[in-house]
């Protein structure tokens, strides 16, 4: 318990007894954010309610939601970060409610084999404007889990391809990062180093470097004539709006860029085989769907009244997924191109 102890303190109160759940299981992380959301509902000692969406009506309320939920196959570890946000009409309320909340947290008794951080806390009020008190606490859990030793040595080819075009983008190389190819032998690529930063590649050459702000995901035209990334707030814009609301550029492979403005933060995206169309969703309280040709143009916007995470287009459809993590995620919903659900 000291690496517990080294996080949480010594916090002298009851302890909660930690469910016995599988990091191997691929419902690992919603079987942490249910288990969350339980015991917090459970052990509250103030008056508030436990949700999934805010509602301005419905103040004060905790939302648990899940931010993370991935393997990093290479270290051979499982994370799961679970964000909690407090809502709430008055500062005193506010602050009460978190205190009772980092205190619960921190009574839980966690497995020796689990690696729990909790953040610090973050005020982010819109008190002038709109009344509203706001703090954040972000619980990450890291656990070892089994990886296959024939895609380990797959994954570590890929490492250290992506440590070649790291060099090649940032004169050294240390973490390597994403890319995707495409068939005409373009390189996107996105460094572990710089999170916000994308670069065009070709013949080992750097084409174009581009900054976006809160990169979320992003996708690679099978053609190579363009990409896309979907962001989330601006630092600029945190403050300005009670609302969030990210945005998702197209950008093409001369390096031209086009802002659209979505309603929520952009969460994931896709571009079709045939690289004339692209899908982007949004977080919550939105969860919608948005469906684009390849120039930007919209084709139709929908909402599904439930959490839409993944998207990934195919020849003929849209597949919608509850997340977007490729190996935990679960399929929702198919679309047909109109946007209208096919079995």
């Amino acid at each position: 318990m000291g690496f517990l102890r080294k996080i949480f303190g010594n916090v002298r109160i009851e302890r909660i007894k930690f469910s016995n759940f599988d990091p191997n299981d691929k419902g690992f992380g919603e079987q942490l954010l249910q288990y969350f959301q339980k015991i917090i509902s459970q052990n509250m000692d103030v008056d508030v309610k436990i949700g999934w969406v805010k509602k301005d009506n419905n103040f004060p309320i905790i939302t648990i939601t899940k931010s993370m939920d991935e393997i990093q196959k290479i270290e051979g570890t499982k994370i799961v970060s679970i964000d909690f946000n407090i809502w709430a009409n008055d500062k005193k309320n506010r602050n009460s409610i978190t205190k009772n909340l980092s205190t619960t947290l921190k009574s839980i008794d966690f497995p020796d084999t689990f690696e729990p951080e909790l953040s610090e806390i973050r005020s982010l009020d819109l008190k002038e404007k709109h009344g509203v008190y706001r703090c954040q606490l972000d619980l990450t859990i890291r656990v070892k889990v089994d990886i296959n030793k024939k895609e380990l040595k797959t994954l570590k080819e890929h490492q250290k391809k992506s440590e070649f075009y790291e060099k090649i983008v940032l004169g050294e190389s240390s973490f390597g990062g994403e890319f995707l190819e495409s068939k005409n032998n373009y390189i996107l690529f996105n460094p572990s180093v710089s999170r916000d930063s994308l670069a065009l590649i070709k013949k080992d050459k750097v084409l174009w470097k581009k900054k976006f702000e809160n990169i979320v995901s992003f996708d690679f035209a099978n053609d190579g004539s363009f990409a896309i990334v979907a962001t989330q707030l601006t630092k600029k814009e945190m403050g300005k709006t009670y609302e969030s609301g990210g945005h998702v550029y197209i950008i093409t492979k001369e390096g031209k860029i086009k802002d659209i403005k979505l309603s929520c933060d952009g969460l994931s995206c896709s571009i079709s085989p045939d690289s004339k169309y692209f899908g982007v969703t949004t977080m919550g309280p939105e969860w919608d769907v948005f469906y684009f040709d390849n120039k930007g143009k919209l084709i139709w916007k929908k909402k599904f009244n439930k959490r839409v995470g993944g998207i990934e287009l195919t020849k003929d459809q849209i597949i919608l997924y509850d997340k977007m993590h490729k190996e935990t995620r679960k399929e929702v919903m198919k679309l047909n191109k109109k946007g209208n659900k096919v079995k």
